[in-house]
């Protein structure tokens, strides 16, 4: 039965985006093809039932009502949602379909219809419904609406690539998992150097050395270690991506 939705067989909005979230991040620290399936089925259907202004009703189902207010909050756990989703997906095809809803998604609420800045309010978002059948938290504010939009922008920011190579860090700060996975995209044939730096500069980890990859998505892992094979601490490291003469540089924080 539901408690937030409109009835046990209609889709909550923020329910859906929940999901979608939770099993691409279930299916990224377990490898359960199960849960990678189920979140794209889920990130589909979410995507299919947006209306044309992209924010959703507070349910699916409650669109055709009259009156019936959006929830901004679950645009923006969408957001964050499909942007982890895409690189966790092998076809390019859908990768990039899920971070252009998601870059739609970031776009919407950057707006001034849904900013809560423009409006002279000490928040970022307008429009998110917390309960509607018990009429609570209606077209306001909501603090969980906001940190799933940062959470999405510094996602996105992660990954605003030159030329060829689009990387983006898979996994953020996690003591239990040391481990951080770096996707890229490349255009076309390239040939392509990874290294970590600590902030001194000094290189720690050559990952790739001048190869020669495909054009699509690729990963590379980084277990925290440097290139003799000993532990480095936990701080702030610096990745650079070179493909051809070009090259992106981004923030890594490694927790242990």
């Amino acid at each position: 039965g539901t408690l937030q939705g409109l009835s046990d067989t209609s889709t909550w909005a923020r329910g859906q985006a929940w999901g979608l979230y939770g099993l691409a991040i279930a299916y990224r620290e377990s490898g359960e093809p199960l849960f990678l399936e189920t979140a794209c089925r889920l990130a589909d259907a979410f995507l299919e039932r947006l209306p044309d202004d992209w924010i959703p009703c507070w349910d699916f189902d409650a669109a055709c009502l009259p009156g019936e207010p959006e929830d901004a909050s679950a645009a923006a756990v969408a957001a964050s949602g499909l942007w982890e989703l895409a690189s966790l997906v092998e076809d390019w095809a859908t990768s990039r379909r899920y971070r252009w809803g998601s870059s739609a998604l970031v776009d919407r609420l950057f707006s001034d219809e849904y900013s809560a800045t423009r409006a002279g309010l000490p928040a970022l978002l307008l429009h998110s419904t917390g309960n509607r059948p018990r009429d609570v938290e209606v077209d306001v504010p909501i603090i969980y609406a906001e940190y799933f939009f940062i959470e999405a922008l510094i996602k996105q920011g992660a990954d605003v690539g030159v030329g060829p190579a689009r990387p983006t860090l898979v996994n953020y700060p996690n003591p239990f998992n040391p481990e951080t996975q770096i996707c890229y995209e490349l255009s076309h044939e390239a040939e392509v150097t990874l290294r970590v730096y600590d902030l001194s500069g000094r290189l720690v980890s050559e990952l790739a050395r001048s190869e020669h990859h495909d054009p699509g998505p690729h990963t590379a892992l980084w277990h925290g270690r440097d290139d003799a094979g000993r532990d480095v601490a936990s701080g702030v490291y610096f990745l650079r991506l070179e493909a051809e003469e070009q090259a992106v540089e981004r923030k890594m924080v490694l927790l242990k």
